[in-house]
């Protein structure tokens, strides 16, 4: 039986040692580099979303302020820009739940100002809170903050 030469051998198995190490190492810097692209985008969209809800909540708060009163106008080119605005970039990063919430707030918000000289102006701000709280537990359900 003839004795195996390992000094043939050595730097064979030491050349795919060092390229299963290669392989193994550069494997692992891909998916650290894909969880920190996924961490950054994660973190991008939280703060966009967190910019619109800020901003649709303010809307609101500002909004109901005037639509008791007699002289409101939602007719108002400037009030439908900025729902349409604030519609628009909540559709392009927010759950359906989320604009269903902010579409019946906008609605409520409608009777109320259409009812400010009406007996029925308790029960539309009413419905309007009720629809502007539901409105911000669906966000801050989407923002995972509830």
């Amino acid at each position: 039986m003839e004795e195996i030469n390992w000094t043939l051998y050595t730097p064979i198995i030491s050349a795919g040692a060092a390229l299963l190490g290669a392989a193994i190492g550069g494997l692992f810097t891909l998916l650290v580099n894909h969880q920190n692209r996924k961490g950054d985008v994660d973190s991008w969209l939280r703060k966009e979303k967190l910019e619109i809800y800020n901003d649709i909540l303010k809307f609101f708060r500002e909004q109901s302020e005037y639509a008791g009163d007699s002289r409101y106008e939602t007719d108002e080119p400037s009030y439908h820009n900025q729902i349409a605005d604030l519609l628009t970039r909540a559709h392009l990063l927010s759950p359906k739940e989320v604009i269903e919430s902010i579409e019946n707030c906008g609605l409520k918000l409608l009777d109320y100002s259409f009812d400010a000289d009406s007996p029925q102006r308790r029960s539309s701000l009413k419905s309007f809170r009720d629809a502007n709280e539901d409105m911000r537990k669906a966000m801050l359900d989407d923002l995972k903050l509830d």
